[in-house]
């Protein structure tokens, strides 16, 4: 049997990162190899998710103070995450922390698959080289699937050592069409356009993993990963018209001026069930909105207009899938129909397309590897 290893940034206490590279290691398993996520976890992860941050500045001691405030409920979600990965991640081994060790260990399987999710990005994960994996000493076989580097532009200062990490791949696959572009112009190659890893597994799938626990009071969900602006206000003015809740996954002291119910303990699998039971979702999350699609959810989908934005993995997905009219910037918030449904039958044809074209891309490299 041949052993597949994929790497990404499983370790987050961000949920998509987390359940994408449960998605991509879980299908390549169901097509029969032995498939590992590497335990890839360098210093700067454990740096990014402390429970209570050093404060630099006044604004950071606000967030500590936050952060303690809530540290019972921050301290539930971190185990949460980490009995997720315990149950659910099959990783390489030990935990690998030193890029000679990753060498090591990568250089053991026939194939490695570098993505998903923003791990190509030069502004974060401090633009680890681990993760392209483009050591000299690495011998095996290595692609890319849905690899993104997380902006819509790219500062010209990261090209030339964008452009050498990458020359290591034999094949690209990118979830966002500037991703593809840029591969083009660094590579001369032609990247794939495929899926996040989560649409490779079905809504069945996914129920199987997430929490059982399910409310049968009506509420709208909010998961706002920047300022949520405008948003919360105007969902609000909506859930009182028809008598129903608001419910906020929230992160930070911002929440408390919307006067919503906040709640800073789910791990993925209650986040899972925290869509699962929604009546409406307002998000700017990618994977919020992934999940929303994948149990056909009413939702809209708030797109930055700052010039640095990371909007085309957003506008990539819902465009294919005719779904642009669900995008919104901020200022337009309360100009939202709430009550407008979606026509999931028309979308599923067009996500069963996607899907079929990104499992056909995994499923050729694959077979490339099994008759190698």
């Amino acid at each position: 049997m041949k052993h597949i290893g994929t790497i990404t940034t499983h370790a987050a206490l961000n949920y998509g990162a987390v359940l994408q590279a449960y998605a991509l290691r879980k299908y390549v398993e169901e097509q029969g190899y032995d498939c590992n996520v590497i335990n890839y976890i360098p210093g700067h992860v454990d740096k990014s998710y402390k429970l209570i941050s050093i404060p630099k500045s006044p604004k950071g001691l606000v967030l500590s103070t936050f952060q303690a405030i809530n540290y019972s409920q921050r301290k539930k979600r971190k185990k949460r995450f980490e009995s997720f990965r315990e149950e659910f991640i099959k990783v390489s081994g030990e935990r690998i922390k030193t890029h000679g060790d990753l060498v090591d260990t990568v250089n053991k399987y026939d194939l490695i698959i570098c993505g998903s999710d923003q791990i190509w990005s030069p502004v974060l994960h401090d633009f680890d080289e681990g993760y392209f994996l483009s050591f000299p000493e690495v011998k095996i076989r290595r692609v890319s699937y849905a690899a993104s580097f997380g902006q819509d532009v790219v500062d010209e200062k990261f090209i030339p050592e964008l452009k050498r990490r990458l020359t290591c791949f034999t094949d690209f696959a990118c979830r966002e069409y500037t991703a593809q572009k840029l591969v083009k112009r660094l590579t001369d190659k032609d990247a794939e356009m495929v899926l996040d890893p989560v649409f490779l597994l079905d809504n069945v799938e996914w129920e199987k993993i997430m929490d059982p626990r399910k409310t049968s009071e009506p509420y709208n969900l909010i998961y706002f990963l920047s300022n949520p602006g405008q948003s919360p206000f105007a969902i609000k003015k909506y859930a009182e018209s028809n008598n129903s809740e608001v419910i906020s996954i929230g992160f930070s002291p911002r929440d408390f001026k919307y006067g919503i119910n906040c709640n800073y303990s789910l791990g993925p699998r209650e986040f899972l069930s925290a869509i699962a039971s929604a009546d409406f979702v307002l998000t700017n999350s990618f994977h919020c909105t992934a999940f929303a699609i994948l149990m056909k959810k009413n939702f809209y989908t708030r797109i930055s207009s700052s010039k640095d934005s990371r909007n085309n993995r957003m506008i990539s997905l819902l465009t294919d899938l005719g779904l642009e009219d669900r995008l919104y910037v901020d200022k337009d918030a309360d100009k939202l129909d709430f009550n407008k449904s979606i026509d999931y039958e028309k979308v599923q044809i067009k996500l069963n397309e996607r899907i079929d074209a990104s499992k056909r891309y995994i499923d050729r490299i694959l077979s490339e590897v099994a008759n190698s």
